[in-house]
């Protein structure tokens, strides 16, 4: 007969990748009340104005994490190349192909078409 064995408890380590995760994303919501919302309960704003700004904080962010994943997709492809490791050199050329997307998403005029899309409310 097999013997049970009580459970043990998880010796877990902090974490640190939480924190940081949760506190960009508090900076994040930070940056985006009060980029966006004096200006949505602002009196006689139209809501392609709010839109306009909302897209534009949003091509921010594309530019911003773009360049940083370019940077990171280059470092890490110089690394793989010069170790020779295959598999590396493609998951780096991978981060690299997305940062500059990102970047040209972000420069260029694609997001701002966005926001013609959508007709203000009726009453703005």
């Amino acid at each position: 007969m097999k013997q049970i064995t009580p459970l043990k408890p998880l010796d877990r380590k902090p974490d640190h990748r939480r924190r940081v995760i949760a506190f960009i994303s508090m900076m994040c919501v930070f940056a985006l009340m009060t980029a966006v919302f004096p200006t949505a309960f602002a009196d006689g704003v139209s809501a392609g104005e709010v839109i306009s700004k909302i897209i534009t904080l949003v091509k921010y962010i594309c530019i911003v994490v773009g360049v940083l994943l370019t940077v990171m997709g280059f470092v890490k492809f110089i690394l793989a190349h010069n170790e020779g490791d295959g598999p590396a050199q493609q998951k780096a050329g991978i981060t690299l192909a997305v940062g500059i997307v990102l970047v040209a998403l972000g420069a260029t005029k694609f997001l701002d078409s966005i926001a013609s899309w959508i007709p203000d409310l009726p009453g703005d």
